[in-house]
């Protein structure tokens, strides 16, 4: 009976041992296993992740050449318009300068400093309409030139006034001269202008009032248009009209009346 119980438990002992070992070998492949995923696989997923930043850095290498130039132009032109505008600013004042001092002594001379110069290229109008044999269609190409360049430029509305005269075309004349006289009392041709239309179409009034205008800046004008102004007494209508005027109290009322 003990032989039997010993040879039963030795069994016992190996099968013991059996599954011992088998669980240990079971527990070292599931080890090695859980190494290789951690660490062999990292490795393998660093090479790859290597080599797709290698390749990814070959892709975007133009990109970011590209890129760079890309932000090098701007700065490029920035820094040549930094250098060139100043020097530009500086001619530009200059020609500028030279070419409003010249232009009414020497025009010509005036607009190769500044080919816009209003003043200027009025002159240069004004010298075609002065002269006897001057180039009425060149004075009106000078006079239109010098609106657009300065569109308030009473001036070249007056020669422009002038010349449609010229032409024959009174209303044409007397729309620019009444713009020209509204900009400013200051242009004493178009003042003169409209005061002998006035004077002539018997609107007394406005008549005088363009003769205020001219009186008001040239005082010098007092020779000429005080014997015009005391015609005004020597018709009912116009002195009716001069009386109300002188009654508003002119400015140069006193030296009228002396």
């Amino acid at each position: 009976m003990r032989a039997r119980r010993r040879s039963r438990h030795r069994r016992g002992d190996g099968q013991t041992e059996r599954v011992l070992e088998s669980l240990a070998l079971l527990r070292t492949l599931i080890g090695s296993s859980f190494h290789r995923r951690h660490h062999g696989g990292k490795g393998h997923h660093r090479r790859r992740s290597g080599s797709h930043r290698k390749s990814s850095e070959y892709e975007r290498e133009p990109a970011s050449l590209l890129v760079r130039r890309e932000i090098r132009l701007p700065r490029f032109l920035l820094g040549i318009s930094l250098v060139i505008a100043p020097g530009w600013l500086a001619w530009d004042v200059v020609a500028g300068t030279a070419a409003l001092n010249l232009a009414h002594r020497n025009p010509e001379r005036a607009l190769r400093f500044n080919a816009t110069e209003s003043a200027a290229l009025d002159r240069r109008a004004r010298q075609e309409v002065l002269d006897p044999g001057g180039n009425l269609a060149a004075a009106k190409a000078w006079a239109r030139q010098a609106l657009r360049s300065r569109p308030i430029d009473d001036q070249a509305l007056f020669l422009l006034g002038y010349i449609a005269q010229k032409g024959g075309n009174d209303n044409n004349a007397a729309t620019l001269m009444r713009i020209a006289g509204a900009r400013t009392w200051r242009n004493s041709g178009a003042q003169l202008w409209l005061f002998k239309r006035d004077v002539r179409r018997g609107e007394y009034t406005s008549a005088l009032t363009h003769a205020d205008a001219m009186l008001r800046v040239v005082p010098d004008f007092e020779k000429k248009l005080f014997p015009a102004i005391a015609a005004f007494t020597l018709t009912a209508p116009s002195n009716q009209a001069w009386a109300g005027f002188l009654a508003s109290g002119p400015g140069w009322r006193e030296r009228f009346l002396r």
